[in-house]
């Protein structure tokens, strides 16, 4: 099968649609629509980072506008869901728990674990934390006393001064026990036999049959694909689904070739979405939405894909020393109609109800017209109310000018209260 040829223009259309970020809600969310993004995803990403909002809870903002953040715990207390390493740390529907229970029993996955294990500091731990769950339902580990520790413990985030923390934490990589809930966004842990009664691993599939599955999601998922890209989505090794892989399917038709102008590397369409392709390719997708993306959304988390696609160079800067950073802390990139056309630094005084842009930076060669500061006001406002934020402050504009301006005036009004609908 010959390659069909797309612009970079339509790559991005494309893009954009199967991520759910082209057109802006056409319907008010509800628990339904969450698991629906979840599921065309594959992944809902985890981070505790809070200084505008929680990044499970920001990315479906994004994508779906205002809900009641109540629905996301509840679609995982209602076993719906299950957490584990997706895209690191995530959510997952949990029709993907045999594909994952697969890739843990073949030493698959978790494939990110930097911490060692250290059950072996406490040997008779593990048959205490199990007594403590059978007798008591779920715990966290606030349940559990804070003790002395043995000589060489290590304090870190992952377990602070709790070896209970840590036996925990190692059964749930392990699978043997689950996530039940959050609650104030703390895990309570529980028997993999009570929060998925009925499992058996004969259920799991084999380690090929998972890697292929976790192929096919990232590339139906990304809209259109590169071996590498599909890689990095679900962090797969390469030998997983070697690349010639691609290229011998699609002369069967498991994958449609395409070849993206001015690019050497190949590229790839899963068959169900041909219906987008052949709406790029006759002019009909059309990018109307403007939203802020949060730096765990699946379109920002692998960096250099976003800089092939959207000529958008981004770094998460919290981790870098205060005086080497370009843009700030914790830095959104602004999406308006199918362009990343700026990045703003800010912070949710949530004491203060008060939103601040610490900085707003006008991305040079996207032109800032009256539609896309009107636009982005409302975006910014939207995002304000939905935390219950009552005032919106630009500290700072880059560059300067007629422009910026006009936006610090504009953001100084509230727009009329949005309020978010209670949860079902």
């Amino acid at each position: 099968m010959q390659p069909i040829q797309i612009t970079k223009r339509q790559l991005q259309l494309i893009q954009l649609k199967t991520m759910g970020l082209l057109e802006s809600p056409k319907k008010t969310a509800n628990k339904a629509a969450i698991m629906d993004y979840i599921r065309s995803i594959g992944y809902l990403q985890i981070d505790t980072m809070q200084a505008v909002a929680r990044a499970p809870y920001f990315i479906l903002w994004s994508h779906l506008g205002d809900y009641p953040t109540e629905w996301l715990d509840a679609l995982l207390e209602e076993g719906v869901l299950f957490e584990f390493w997706g895209h690191a740390l995530s959510f997952l529907p949990i029709e993907w728990f045999p594909v994952m229970r697969g890739l843990n029993l073949a030493g698959e996955r978790p494939s990110r674990i930097w911490e060692p294990d250290r059950e072996d500091k406490f040997p008779d731990l593990k048959e205490v934390v199990l007594t403590a769950l059978r007798e008591n339902g779920p715990l966290c580990s606030m349940d559990f006393a804070a003790r002395e520790l043995p000589e060489g413990w290590r304090r870190n985030s992952w377990g602070g001064n709790k070896p209970e923390k840590h036996v925990m934490q190692h059964m749930w990589w392990r699978m043997e026990l689950m996530v039940a809930y959050r609650r104030k966004f703390r895990r309570y842990y529980d028997l993999r036999e009570r929060v998925l009664p009925g499992w058996d691993d004969a259920q799991a599939l084999s380690a090929e049959e998972a890697n292929q599955r976790l192929i096919e999601q990232a590339v139906k998922a990304l809209g259109v694909a590169t071996p590498r890209w599909a890689y990095n989505f679900f962090y797969l090794n390469a030998e997983s689904y070697p690349e010639k892989r691609f290229e011998e399917e699609s002369q069967t038709g498991e994958w449609v070739p395409l070849q993206v102008e001015d690019w050497q590397a190949p590229a790839y369409l899963h068959p169900e979405n041909m219906p987008v392709l052949e709406a790029a390719l006759a002019g009909k997708l059309i990018a109307s939405h403007t939203t802020l993306l949060c730096p765990f959304d699946p379109l920002m988390t692998d960096r250099d894909r976003l800089e092939q696609v959207f000529d958008f160079s981004y770094s998460l800067e919290c981790y870098v020393p205060k005086n080497k950073r370009t843009y700030g802390y914790f830095v959104l990139p602004i999406l308006h109609n199918g362009k990343l056309i700026g990045r703003m630094d800010s912070k949710a005084w949530r004491k203060e109800k008060e939103y601040e842009i610490i900085a707003l930076y006008l991305e040079e060669g996207h032109q800032w017209d009256e539609n896309a500061v009107q636009a982005v006001r409302v975006c910014v406002w939207d995002f304000a109310r939905w935390q219950g934020l009552e005032t919106v402050r630009v500290t700072q504009i880059t560059p300067e000018g007629t422009i910026g301006s006009r936006i610090k005036e504009l953001f100084k009004t509230p727009l009329q209260v949005i309020k978010c609908q209670t949860p079902e």
